[in-house]
């Protein structure tokens, strides 16, 4: 199943997917937030929805609550049942402030950690508060084995307390960009602008498998629930078990220029491209 334009998506750039409790699909895209009930899409912009505070989706959460956090290029946005809030920064008296939210990522403890340009963001009921400003941008965050994962350029965080301990890639990968990260298979796995690398011994390892993986920009990454871990790039998609690459899907729309992948409670795959809309995998593909 494909659904584009064509079918009431409001762009074709699908960067962020989420189903929520009651079955919505939500789907972020570089023109609006769409909601998807299977059968029509119900659109939201900052012109008709003030709330939503940027019409540039980058990442989409669900929380145990039902609330849906929007992240845009503009800062961060909560729907509820009585519609959608923008959140303020802290000290941003006027709520005007405009801050890239990038990524979204829950805690343990349920407590919603956003990464920016100038840090790692925690929500603090109804603002948002700078709790580890760092040198260089946040750009995907994941909370794994008691610390939080920071992907920035040329390196990654990992933040534990009030420690940062900082883990670069290999030499020559100073400006290359950490996209994606995902714990599963007994690695750490970051996805970056020049291909895939794993954390061994506290080192980051590019891919050994070659190309493409281990040189391709990495635009998804993501585990599901029968121990694969699907690998969105450019032009394919891949899919890796046990460490080792299984296949590698080219020629396919629905495989092209992945920019998000989410699993469904059916076990279905929703993938989300950068040209090509939105996609449904009946439980794997």
């Amino acid at each position: 199943n494909k659904w584009s334009i064509e079918e009431g998506l409001p762009q074709i750039s699908a960067l962020a997917l989420v189903k929520d409790r009651q079955g919505y699909l939500w789907v972020g895209t570089q023109a609006g937030l769409a909601r998807f009930d299977g059968v029509r899409f119900t659109t939201h912009t900052p012109a008709d929805t003030p709330g939503l505070r940027g019409i540039w989706i980058n990442d989409l959460h669900v929380d145990a609550g039902n609330r849906l956090w929007v992240a845009t290029y503009r800062g961060l946005s909560m729907r509820d049942d009585d519609g959608f809030h923008a959140l303020p920064v802290e000290g941003d008296a006027d709520g005007t402030r405009l801050l890239d939210t990038r990524d979204i990522e829950a805690m343990p403890s349920g407590e919603l950690r956003v990464a920016a340009p100038d840090g790692v963001w925690r929500v603090d009921g109804e603002r948002l508060v700078l709790d580890w400003p760092l040198p260089r941008p946040a750009n995907v965050l994941l909370a794994h084995a008691d610390a939080m994962w920071v992907g920035s350029q040329g390196r990654v965080y990992r933040i534990t307390g009030d420690t940062t301990q900082v883990l670069p890639l290999p030499d020559g990968d100073g400006d290359t960009v950490v996209t994606r990260l995902a714990a599963t298979q007994g690695r750490l796995w970051a996805g970056t602008s020049a291909g895939l690398f794993f954390l061994e011994g506290g080192q980051w390892l590019r891919y050994e498998g070659g190309a493409p993986l281990s040189e391709a920009p990495i635009e998804a990454l993501r585990a599901d629930g029968d121990g694969n871990l699907w690998v969105g790039m450019v032009q394919d998609l891949a899919r890796l078990r046990a460490g080792r690459l299984q296949e590698v899907v080219s020629g396919d729309r629905a495989g092209t220029a992945v920019r998000a992948i989410f699993e469904d409670r059916e076990g279905n795959l929703w993938l989300g491209s950068q040209w090509e809309g939105i996609s449904r995998l009946w439980n794997g593909w």
